[in-house]
């Protein structure tokens, strides 16, 4: 009877057995290279966001980008993937891998305005690109393949949800918490990766112990709701919840929200675009105000030329691509209009305050009577 045979570590396989990484990326360096410009070509991409139907170039240059993107893509998730399984016990493997799959998530996530905007395409004007620009042939199928599954295309903005839940879902070790008022509250999302270390953590406070002692990879998203710091491990955590309940219910009926809008034709100015354009110049780009307000590129491309068609005022100047990418700050007349936005904004918030806490929170006056026994209303 054979001896059983132990598989030999990578390290004692001959060279010309082992796969040829090298052949994909010389270096790991080369290969951070490549990583960096693909980011940069889905930021071009993603700025083609409002635009696939402006016309037949429009729709052939985003092709072409992201042709480009896909196969960058392909090579630096392949090299990360073989890294990774030439020795599976091999941290920085993993860590590799795990990036490029963050990357890919990432890239998703910015290019999903696109299907929606394919979709919206009426059939004749799709045919119409292809005369104008015969080029754009080359991707009929690619368009085509979208086309089909119409009936499975989401909006702009749930097709930007689904992409960026992916990271989540793939990024190894990561936990998402809400977070209120400074502390950590529930339900906490976990990836699978880190049920194991939940299950051998052996110290005090629980799962929040646990999560506190993983200390990486923990994802804190700020909500207003003090909801979720509530817990219900004793009898007073109990009744506290219960309170919490009784009275977010009689608020419930009692809730007061005061916004303002400015409208024309339609509506063009909201609190919504005012925290755009100043995340804009926040960031310097449309891009990065879309990832600081959480909303889609295509979303906030058509808010900002919504606002500057009905009010006739160029709100950014902006500069597309170049080798240092592009960049977005507001026009001197943007920023007047904003800063009166925020006074007018200020000045109706506080007058419908007050009006609130007089009208629903004060105590109201009992019911009086006069010397002759008949009610007197208090107001």
């Amino acid at each position: 009877m054979e001896e059983n045979q132990k598989i030999p570590m990578r390290s004692q396989v001959k060279k010309e057995d082992t796969w040829a990484i090298e052949d994909m990326y010389a270096t790991v360096e080369d290969w951070e290279k490549d990583f960096a410009a693909a980011k940069k070509v889905a930021e071009e991409a993603a700025e083609y966001a409002g635009r696939l139907g402006e016309s037949a170039q429009a729709l052939y240059d985003w092709s072409v980008l992201t042709e480009k993107l896909d196969c960058m893509l392909s090579e630096i998730y392949g090299y990360a993937s073989r890294v990774k399984d030439q020795d599976t016990a091999d941290a920085a493997g993993q860590t590799l891998s795990a990036r490029a799959m963050g990357l890919y998530v990432e890239c998703s996530g910015l290019i999903s305005f696109a299907d929606p905007e394919i979709l919206s395409i009426p059939e004749e004007k799709l045919e119409a690109f292809y005369a104008e620009k015969p080029e754009l042939l080359k991707y009929r199928r690619s368009i085509n393949e979208v086309r089909r599954c119409k009936d499975h295309i989401l909006s702009p903005e749930l097709e930007k949800i689904l992409a960026d839940a992916g990271e989540m879902a793939q990024a190894p070790g990561s936990m998402a918490v809400p977070v209120c008022q400074g502390k950590k509250g529930h339900p906490v999302m976990l990836s699978k990766e880190v049920f194991g270390h939940i299950l051998t953590y052996r110290g005090g406070k629980g799962l929040r112990g646990a999560m506190d002692a993983w200390g990486e990879g923990v994802r804190e998203i700020e909500v207003e709701d003090p909801g979720v710091l509530l817990d219900t491990n004793t009898k007073m955590d109990y009744e506290s919840l219960l309170a919490y309940e009784k009275d977010r219910q009689k608020r419930g009926e009692l809730a007061f929200q005061a916004s303002i809008s400015l409208s024309r034709e339609e509506e063009c100015f909201s609190a919504l675009t005012a925290d755009f354009l100043e995340a804009v110049a926040e960031s310097g780009s449309m891009l990065g105000a879309c990832q600081i307000r959480d909303i889609s590129y295509s979303k906030g491309w058509k808010m900002l030329k919504i606002a500057e068609a009905q009010l006739g005022i160029q709100f950014l100047e902006r500069q597309t691509g170049g080798s240092k990418g592009g960049f977005s700050v507001l026009t001197p007349e943007g920023k007047a209009f904003l800063e009166k936005f925020r006074r007018m904004e200020a000045a109706v918030q506080a007058a419908a305050e007050a009006a609130f806490e007089k009208i629903f929170l004060e105590p109201e006056e009992e019911e009086k009577e006069d010397t002759d026994g008949r009610e007197i209303n208090a107001f």
